[in-house]
């Protein structure tokens, strides 16, 4: 069967993420319920600074007020070690020319990373878990392929850039970029 989301993602492993995943639901339908928006489901790759592309998958909406949230969402197993990272959007989208189907969207965004090494032949000591969250700036375009009255079809790059702990007087930051595909509805 072939899977939408990234590696590791067809287990949700700990509380954190579903108390997320949930989250981002609940805060998905009062949005859409209050303003009528385009809701999109996208599925992409992720680059993290690393020159490395995982696959990501994310949900998005967007309200006829032109505010966009986004959940945007990557792993990865390898061994004992178990990736799992969340990526939340709230920008402001506009569209440059008046008749284009290029958008631009500015804002914030949050990140959640989240990493365990479980060994399975050792003892429980040498278990390690580590989680992160950080704050940063969100930039995204958008370009639309098909927008019709009950559907859209489109492709995106989107980046966010974080400062990197301690390290932001040195000027050093992380950024995560995505780009691939979205399509979904008009609710």
């Amino acid at each position: 069967m072939v899977s939408i989301l990234p590696q590791g993602y067809s287990k949700i492993h700990t509380p954190q993420h579903k108390i997320i995943l949930v989250s981002f639901f609940v805060i998905f339908s009062l949005a859409s319920k209050a303003y009528g928006t385009k809701l999109a489901i996208k599925t992409g790759t992720i680059e993290e600074t690393d020159d490395i592309l995982k696959l990501s998958t994310g949900i998005s909406i967007e309200t006829n007020y032109k505010l966009m949230t986004d959940l945007t969402f990557w792993g990865r197993d390898y061994g004992p070690v178990k990736q799992r990272n969340y990526l939340w959007s709230v920008a402001y989208k506009i569209r440059p020319f008046s008749q284009s189907f290029t958008s631009i969207a500015m804002g914030g965004s949050v990140l959640y990373q989240s990493t365990a090494i479980g060994f399975r032949n050792f003892s429980k000591d040498k278990n390690e878990s580590e989680v992160e969250w950080n704050l940063g700036v969100f930039l995204g375009t958008y370009h639309e392929i098909i927008n019709s009255q009950n559907y859209h079809f489109g492709v995106y790059w989107e980046s966010s850039i974080f400062p990197a702990g301690d390290a932001v007087y040195l000027l050093v930051t992380g950024r995560k970029q995505a780009f691939g595909l979205s399509f979904g509805a008009h609710i």
